[in-house]
């Protein structure tokens, strides 16, 4: 398991002035292409895909080679709701009663853990592609200091 933080993407410390930068000369470079839904997704993932999709796209964050990346975040964004509809109608936790109706312990929902895990891992993503405000202040703060071409486009914050 590699240590220490994740590496920033070479165009970005390049727009930041990094002189670390001009140590990496083989980092690779996706095709400037759309991604694309694939046909097998839930309908529910579907519908997450074309709001959020188009939003990314505009910010110059997504690409093709994202995809399956994407697709997992739309399939858990719509797990996630559904722990979350199922926790809004009957709460995060229940009664355990004994046999003669008393309660004798209260348990959680297996929904309120499942929607705290979930909500952990959109997270992540979230934070990767720009969809939090910090995530894009960090891209703003590059987009302050020279205005993207080209390449460098792909860290556009739209």
């Amino acid at each position: 398991m590699p240590r220490g933080p994740k590496p920033k993407p070479t165009k970005l410390l390049e727009l930041r002035g990094s002189w670390r930068a001009k140590n990496r000369k083989n980092e690779p470079k996706p095709k400037n292409e759309k991604p694309v839904c694939p046909h097998w997704i839930s309908s529910g993932a579907r519908k997450v895909w074309k709001d959020l999709i188009p939003q990314l796209t505009a910010m110059g964050v997504c690409h093709r080679i994202e995809s399956n990346i994407l697709v997992r975040y739309c399939e858990h964004f719509t797990e996630w709701r559904r722990c979350r509809e199922y926790l809004n109608e009957h709460g995060s936790r229940y009664p355990v009663r004994d046999k003669d109706g008393n309660v004798v312990d209260i348990r959680v929902f297996p929904e309120a853990l499942m929607e705290r895990q979930y909500s952990k891992l959109l997270l992540e993503t979230e934070r990767e592609f720009g969809m939090t405000p910090s995530s894009r202040a960090r891209l703003g703060m590059v987009n302050d200091r020279k205005k993207p071409t080209g390449d460098d486009a792909y860290f556009r914050t739209g």
